[in-house]
């Protein structure tokens, strides 16, 4: 990874050179690990949420949210830049991919913003930072994951990340007030009456319903996170089609062949983390590192804590996915053991991660909407300081408030 060689084969060449001393046969179990890694039906989720995605960009659905965001926030202090985060608050409820909902808000929103005196940097930060709320705010694809992994209800991660998800667009909003007021932002656009936020509701109502219909779904059992995929794509596809009439031939083309290429980035990683782990599991990494880690902690508070500082380190060098993958096996028996409820630590554990989407040397939510805008990267981390500030501000409150995640649960159900 150091030496610039893409995450996934990395993790296979890693786990060629444990296995070439042992003899040829070995080798059979990257392919065999490979294999099995995909055979999984939680998993399909994740090309019915991206493709969903990719259908609201181009379907009309991200211009109904930004307009809406507009009508109802966009007269306040800073007004665009909370449109932006309301936008992608909304986005977040209907598509689970920050890397699509980054780039489509990026090219509508950073120019608009430029225009009305916003520096270009700080929008591409706060357009960043806000683009992880769709792996926070339900349907997440790295929710999905975590739950295949730990074995946990994924109804149940998707209820426990609503509250964490509104704090975090409630630190960034806070943000994005403070510097309007420090360089003198007043209000974008005039406030809107009644109805014209009724009319642009209206428009967005399709869009609107998506998000409960599939945190409703899932949670109650009338079907499966990986069916709730499907019907997020199909259910995107008819608002483009017959409500928005966007999508064309050529701009549905487009859209699956966007989603079919982050389809295949995201299991080629999955793929390649798998005969990694089983190589970490047979040299018994997780149990020397639980020793370890039961040693140095044994208040689960202070774990939490430890663990915090190890996965925020970690999102620097390497992809949620991939990281989620490998570490996740090794965690679960340590917390588990520990007394910490898997769900919460699910949410800790994916907040944890996606604040490593905007910190440098990967950075990837920062590349995509500084590469979209043609902004230097170097003054978008700069930017980023005060929402990394915010963010993980709001990541010590969820992990030493369990309430935060684990309350929303105990109250709809198990």
């Amino acid at each position: 990874i150091l030496v610039g060689v893409p995450v996934a084969f990395s993790l296979v060449f890693g786990t060629f050179a444990a296995f070439v001393p042992k003899g040829g046969l070995m080798l059979l179990t990257i392919s065999q690990n490979m294999t099995a890694a995909l055979d999984s039906f939680s998993l399909l989720a994740i090309p019915f949420f991206i493709l969903a995605a990719a259908m609201m960009n181009v379907g009309g659905i991200t211009e109904r949210l930004i307009e809406l965001a507009t009508r109802l926030v966009g007269h306040l202090r800073g007004g665009l830049g909370h449109v932006n985060v309301l936008t992608n608050t909304m986005m977040a409820g209907v598509s689970g991919s920050s890397m699509a909902d980054a780039a489509a808000i990026a090219k509508a929103l950073v120019p608009e913003m430029e225009r009305r005196g916003y520096a270009r940097p700080f929008s591409c930060a706060l357009t960043s930072s806000a683009g992880i709320l769709a792996n926070l705010i339900p349907p997440s694809l790295g929710l999905i994951i975590y739950g295949a992994l730990a074995s946990v209800s994924v109804g149940a991660l998707f209820v426990a990340s609503i509250v964490p998800g509104l704090l975090i667009a409630f630190a960034l909003a806070l943000v994005v007030h403070i510097v309007a007021v420090r360089q003198g932002f007043g209000a974008d656009t005039k406030r809107a009456d009644g109805r014209a936020r009724l009319v642009a509701a209206w428009n967005a109502l399709p869009a609107l319903v998506l998000p409960v219909l599939i945190v409703g779904g899932v949670r109650f059992g009338a079907f499966t996170a990986t069916e709730a995929g499907a019907i997020a794509a199909v259910y995107a596809l008819i608002c483009g089609l017959f409500f928005y009439r966007q999508v064309t031939g050529k701009n549905f083309i487009s859209a699956l062949r966007d989603a079919l290429s982050d389809t295949v980035a995201v299991m080629v990683v999955i793929a390649a983390a798998s005969p990694f782990a089983w190589v970490l599991v047979t040299e018994q990494v997780p149990q020397t590192i639980a020793g370890a880690l039961g040693d140095m902690a044994t208040n689960p508070m202070v774990l939490l804590f430890m663990l915090n500082l190890f996965l925020l380190v970690t999102g620097l060098f390497m992809e949620m996915i991939a990281a989620m993958v490998i570490l996740v096996p090794i965690f679960i028996p340590i917390i588990l053991a520990a007394g910490i409820d898997p769900i919460h630590f699910g949410v800790v554990v994916v907040i944890n991660l996606v604040i490593g989407a905007l910190t440098p040397p990967l950075g990837m939510l920062v590349f995509t909407t500084a590469r979209v805008t043609g902004t230097s990267v170097t003054d978008v981390f700069r930017a980023m300081l005060p929402f990394l500030a915010a963010l993980i501000a709001v990541l010590m409150l969820v992990t030493f408030i369990p309430a935060l995640s684990l309350g929303p649960t105990r109250l709809i159900g198990p």
